[in-house]
């Protein structure tokens, strides 16, 4: 037996039916949401036993709410700085290596799940069905329990960093660098960094430099231009991912008001920017392989990616309305360019991998 409640946004129960508090054998399923992220808000909720509803399997569970398949974000380019040490054979502690594998993966988690709880209670998550893991507007779990454990996974990943400090104090200042940008972009900014016009340096800057570099000392105790270089390219795929996924939306977005720079630039700006911005990572791309490796996997990766990104220019230039089947297609054609690009990278390190027998070939 369920009910239905619909609050405002100045009800004293608002916030508590959004954080899933207001009951412990209750979950309020938001099914309806009238002028997000304002003043004027109102929810609808279905109130239902936590007994009725059906949750899958803890595995299944924790794939949807730490998203995994996302992991690859931040485990491709420690993969690629590895492949690095280990061909300059400046991998001085496994263990070091290990504790900042880890670090880095709680971190990762525990932003995903504050965004998570951050587009619950901004409202993005709740009218975009898309959007999110969709662990709380299942009522799989409560709000409050997700912000909880991105609390927890923090402080797993403040230990980690911790113990790679004392093995290589010199980390510690991108280790504060990173805190002070984390902490900026999810915890003291209102309503975080992915409601703010440029807000996508945040992304680059942890995603990118700060995650290659501080990676990289944390294994070999010093930094180089290699690998900053490498966490400017990564942090700038990133950002197209990101531009994507929000030019996909950009009609929920600005009806609701959630600002980005996709949104701030409209739909033919857009359209021009993620042309641009591509085109820019091709570059930098040929210039990183032109310094650091051969002339054969510059030119033979540089050539297939640029191929390869024609349907997704053609897609581009083909859009002539915000809406539609259109939209989604573009967002397949660019994810599937960047899925591409990482497949044919790694290719290309697991030979360099092989060459320096670093398997005993």
């Amino acid at each position: 037996m369920s009910d239905v409640v619909t609050l405002s946004k100045s009800s004293p129960e608002f916030e508590s039916y959004l954080l899933g508090t207001f009951s412990k054998d209750k979950r309020a399923l938001p099914v309806r949401t009238l002028n997000a992220n304002s003043l004027q808000e109102t929810v609808t909720f279905e109130i239902k036993p936590v007994s009725e509803i059906e949750r899958p399997s803890l595995p299944v569970l924790l794939l949807y709410l730490l998203k995994v398949r996302a992991f690859i974000l931040v485990l491709f380019p420690m993969y690629l700085i590895l492949v690095k040490n280990t061909a300059d054979k400046t991998i001085h502690d496994p263990l070091v290596v290990v504790l900042s594998t880890l670090g880095i993966l709680f971190s990762y988690i525990a932003v995903n799940l504050r965004n998570d709880f951050t587009d619950h209670m901004k409202g993005l998550d709740r009218i975009n069905p898309k959007a999110g893991s969709r662990v709380i507007q299942r009522g799989w779990m409560t709000a409050a329990q997700v912000r909880s454990w991105a609390n927890f996974f923090v402080f797993l990943a403040l230990v980690a960093a911790g113990m790679v400090i004392f093995a290589f104090p010199v980390v510690v200042g991108v280790v504060m660098l990173t805190v002070l940008v984390g902490v900026w972009a999810q915890f003291l900014k209102k309503g975080s960094f992915k409601y703010q016009r440029g807000g996508e340096i945040f992304v680059f800057l942890l995603l990118g430099p700060l995650l290659t570099t501080g990676y990289h000392i944390s294994i070999a105790g010093s930094w180089d231009m290699e690998s900053l270089f490498l966490g400017v390219m990564w942090g700038w795929l990133v950002v197209f991912l990101q531009h994507i996924k929000n030019f996909e939306f950009i009609m929920i977005n600005s009806q609701a008001g959630f600002h980005n720079t996709v949104t701030w630039l409209g739909f033919d700006k857009a359209k021009t920017m993620l042309k641009w911005w591509w085109l820019a990572f091709l570059g930098m791309f040929l210039l990183y392989h032109l310094r650091y490796a051969g002339d054969f996997w510059t030119w033979f990766l540089g050539s297939v990616i640029a191929f390869c990104a024609f349907p997704f220019f053609i897609a581009i230039n083909h859009l002539q309305s915000p809406v539609g089947s259109d939209l989604v297609r573009v967002r397949r054609r660019g994810y599937n360019l960047v899925l591409v690009t990482i497949f044919l990278w790694a290719l290309e390190n697991i030979w360099y991998w092989a060459q320096w027998q670093a398997w005993g070939f």
